[in-house]
């Protein structure tokens, strides 16, 4: 289906597509993914739940930044590495941009109360898309009852407990492996 769209088609796609959720989006990565699964999964139906999904697990999984690793995974796989290309730079574009246009005018923000009555608000949105974007994935995933109960020890050891999240992980993959390793054999 994908392979019928030309690869200067998808390529553009992956540019634009990517410079837009760039360009309009404050408050990094998390708040990028929601914009990319309506652009990709949703209107142009390049990658599927599932895909996303793994899109999404395989960039909080690796060290960098989320929009970059995400313009590269998703770009790769819709367009090989030119399409990689093509959605790094759509995705690094207007932070060039607007950093180069912006840069003089920052501090004057800064001292601005509009501006910080605007960033307030921006971060209420980020917020929303956030928990839209956990919400749309959990609809998706068919966690049980040991996926959620894993998810609430997390929850609790690192927000209760104090318990650093660099811990947290280590001990909730080796329980993982306890848990699933004995399923398999049964």
């Amino acid at each position: 289906m994908m392979r019928d769209i030309p690869l200067t088609s998808r390529l553009w796609g992956l540019f634009i597509g990517y410079f837009r959720i760039a360009a309009f989006t404050l408050g990094g990565g998390m708040v990028m993914l929601p914009l990319m699964e309506e652009e990709f999964v949703r209107k142009r139906g390049w990658l599927t739940h599932g895909d996303f999904l793994g899109v999404v697990t395989l960039i909080n999984a690796l060290p960098g930044v989320i929009a970059i690793n995400s313009s590269l995974i998703i770009g790769r796989k819709v367009a090989g590495v030119p399409g990689a290309i093509a959605a790094f730079l759509g995705g690094i574009l207007p932070s060039i941009i607007i950093i180069l246009v912006l840069a003089p005018v920052i501090a004057v923000l800064r001292a601005s109360p509009i501006a910080a009555s605007a960033f307030l608000a921006v971060r209420a949105a980020v917020a929303g898309l956030i928990l839209l974007l956990i919400i749309r994935q959990a609809r998706k995933t068919s966690a049980g009852l040991p996926e959620i109960l894993f998810a609430v020890a997390a929850l609790a050891a690192v927000r209760i407990a104090g318990i650093h999240p660099i811990l947290v992980i280590p001990a909730a993959a080796l329980a993982g492996i306890l848990v699933y390793s004995r399923e398999d054999k049964l």
